[in-house]
């Protein structure tokens, strides 16, 4: 079902103190909370308006943290983008390196991925290439370029904070290309961001004029916050007691898709893999056995 209600906000300003805690509710925590305990700045409500209101939460409310765009791409999407490049990079070197062992054959066991790994975290490339015998120029240049590419793959999934990480990611991408390789990633980005986001993420873009750079909320994670720490007027922020501020209540439909995609992300159930293949195996049967002359 679509709604059909007007739908050029998601939120109202919410800091006046003449309504009650509620669902959807999104409140701010006070910057030294947030230094102190590492946590999100933002987080919104999710504990049913019948508990709050019958105080049947004693006290205690559960929410649902908010990043900005740019944190959640930088703790959710770049990491799996780097991960992605450092596990192929690595594969091919290990693979590299296995099928150049002298020893190769005999019962020596191949190397695994972590021990290249850490090889070339070492960043003893020379190891590697005096280990394996190599005289060769073209396979030494080989080896060479597989343990650089791995480790630009491994200085991208080390980077911290979204500059950094975008910087280093840019390194892995192909030049040469019709697109530079900061706009390929860029590309990459809006692709996970636009086309689609996994279901234990929920994008809003604005909470009021103080707060428009786009944000994401992540339903995976359920915290609690003691609802008497939480003001809901100017005047409240004044108490020692109070460690965040509602600053907006997300509207309908958006406050209802959130709780019904916080309700699916707990709900889905994973079948058995021998399921799967039973089914693609019956399926399989039946195809093969019409349509044949």
């Amino acid at each position: 079902m679509r709604w059909v209600g007007p739908a050029d906000e998601e939120c109202v300003v919410a800091d006046d103190g003449t309504v009650p805690l509620r669902q959807g509710d999104v409140f701010a925590f006070l910057p030294e909370y947030v230094a102190s305990h590492d946590v999100p700045a933002l987080g919104i409500v999710v504990t049913a308006d019948c508990d709050l209101a019958r105080n049947k939460h004693h006290g205690i409310v559960s929410y649902v943290p908010v990043y900005s765009i740019a944190d959640y791409t930088a703790d959710f999407v770049l990491p799996k983008i780097a991960e992605q490049f450092r596990d192929k990079r690595l594969q091919g070197l290990t693979a590299l390196v296995n099928q150049l062992d002298p020893r190769r054959g005999t019962n020596r066991r191949p190397l695994m991925a972590s021990a290249v790994e850490e090889w070339v975290r070492s960043g003893e490339t020379a190891e590697i290439i005096e280990y394996l015998r190599l005289e060769a120029p073209k396979e030494r240049a080989a080896v060479e370029t597989a343990a650089q590419e791995l480790r630009n793959g491994l200085r991208a999934l080390d980077a911290e904070g979204y500059v950094a990480q975008f910087e280093a990611l840019t390194h892995l991408y192909s030049r040469g290309a019709k697109k530079s390789p900061a706009q390929q990633l860029r590309d990459e980005i809006n692709g996970r961001l636009t086309g689609k986001l996994p279901g234990d993420a929920f994008f809003i873009s604005s909470f009021g004029p103080a707060y428009t750079a786009g944000y994401i909320a992540y339903l995976r994670l359920v915290r609690e916050a003691r609802s008497a720490q939480i003001a809901i007027s100017y005047h409240q922020t004044l108490s020692h007691a109070i460690v965040a501020r509602r600053v907006a209540h997300l509207l309908p439909p958006y406050v209802y898709r959130l709780t019904q995609q916080l309700a699916d992300v707990f709900a889905a159930i994973g079948l058995p893999t021998a399921y799967e293949e039973r089914r693609a195996r019956l399926v399989r049967d039946l195809l093969d056995d019409t349509g044949t002359e």
